[in-house]
């Protein structure tokens, strides 16, 4: 099934992390998932060269060829996640190809933001998504213990600089097109 998602592997073949099609040639993760090692690829088997690091947050910026692939949207200025904003997280586990949890933000500063789900190993890098199926963030790090479990992400103002030229702006078409079989997320519906 295509999607938007990638897994990201060491040569040695080691789950690193997820990371997400910005377009043909590019993809996103968190930086501390390349960083853990060289010779990165997808699952495809396809080669991976690391191509920018953020020096401020945890992102990194993959270049391939995705050709067949669909490629994120993601919001624009003055669009970011706020407080309370429903994100859906697009990621996998041990076993499973495809694992969606759904959260609200409740903090958002300098970059980052922070939104009530709990994290799965080896799914750093992996996209973030609002309800429109607009890019809005990249998982980097998990948190537990005497709290609810949260997840933290890097926001597209924390890795704009990384990202190729904006895409084109979401449509009336896609903002009123009937929800798909699996409801009004746009980057889940068959369209």
């Amino acid at each position: 099934e295509a999607s938007v998602t990638v897994t990201v592997t060491c040569s040695a073949g080691q789950v690193l992390g997820r990371g997400v099609a910005v377009s043909p040639r590019q993809v996103l993760t968190a930086r501390h998932v390349v960083d853990a090692c060289d010779g990165l690829i997808l699952a495809s088997g396809e080669m991976m060269d690391i191509e920018l690091r953020s020096d401020t947050h945890d992102v990194a910026r993959l270049g391939a060829s995705l050709d067949t692939a669909p490629f994120a949207r993601w919001v624009g200025a003055g669009d970011e996640v706020q407080i309370g904003d429903r994100v859906m997280y697009i990621g996998g586990a041990p076993g499973i190809s495809r694992v969606i949890k759904v959260g609200y933000v409740s903090l958002v500063e300098g970059g980052e933001a922070v939104a009530g789900m709990r994290g799965i190993r080896g799914n750093s890098g992996g996209p973030l998504f609002d309800e429109r199926g607009q890019l809005v963030g990249i998982l980097v790090r998990a948190m537990f213990g005497d709290m609810e479990p949260v997840i933290v992400f890097v926001t597209v103002s924390g890795f704009d600089d990384l990202m190729p030229a904006p895409p084109p702006p979401l449509t009336r078409e896609d903002l009123d097109a009937p929800a798909g079989p699996r409801g009004r997320w746009p980057i889940l519906s068959d369209r």
